[in-house]
């Protein structure tokens, strides 16, 4: 689809741009396609990836073991750890 130059201008549009449209009360509507760049991961990078997500999750386990906390996977939070619980001895 071509459209004039002028109008290309106000949608921000260069040649052989891509455009969106939708429907709307009738009319049709353009704006400009919103593009982004997309990176192809080497086997390198996702290694390097496993390797931050590793040492994070072992900074984060240190984190919460110093604050008295634990990680419950079943509703994904963190809450206070629980401890066993000890029966006071009497008095005699």
């Amino acid at each position: 689809m071509t459209l004039p130059k002028a109008l290309r201008n106000v949608l921000g549009v260069v040649n052989g741009g891509t455009l969106m449209y939708t429907f709307r009360d009738g009319d049709v509507v353009l704006q400009p396609a919103m593009t982004y760049p997309i990176e192809i991961y080497t086997d390198e990078r996702i290694a390097e990836f496993q390797e931050d997500e590793e040492a994070m999750g072992i900074l984060l386990d240190k984190f919460h073991e110093k604050k008295g906390w634990e990680y419950d996977p079943k509703t994904w939070s963190i809450r206070e750890k629980k401890t066993p619980y000890r029966a006071k001895k009497k008095k005699a």
